[in-house]
């Protein structure tokens, strides 16, 4: 395994996807800043952060509040949030993690004067 200080213009670090993964489950952001999606690692650690905090705030709201006896408590929609964005957090780390490592070669375009198309032409 090469040295990542080491690693040189040409060679591009290889991420592992099962430790992207790990650790956006972990830490809130940290599997996309693992993966180089630093604005993305940010803006998914807020929401999770934020969803959180959200969450520990309407649970207190909900015990304060008076009920009628017999009536149930709404239902906590920062919880069901909270668990849908750590999910979504995992997969897309994974997803990243994953594509980083895809061979995508070389897209170009060419468009044409006389036509509203344009071609996309990959090579290998």
């Amino acid at each position: 395994m090469p040295d990542s200080s080491k690693v040189g213009s040409d060679e591009k670090l290889k991420r592992s996807p099962t430790k992207a993964m790990v650790r956006s489950l972990v830490l809130p952001g940290w599997g996309q800043f693992y993966s180089g999606k630093k604005v993305k690692g940010t803006l998914v650690a807020a929401a999770e952060v934020g969803s959180v905090v959200a969450f520990f705030v309407r649970r207190d709201q909900i015990n304060r509040e008076i009920r009628p006896v017999g009536q149930a408590p709404k239902r906590n929609f920062y919880l069901l949030s909270t668990i849908g964005i750590v999910f979504y957090s995992v997969v897309d780390a994974f997803v990243d993690a994953h594509l980083d490592n895809f061979d995508w070669g070389e897209l170009s375009y060419s468009p044409t004067s006389r036509a509203m198309f344009f071609g996309i032409r990959r090579s290998f």
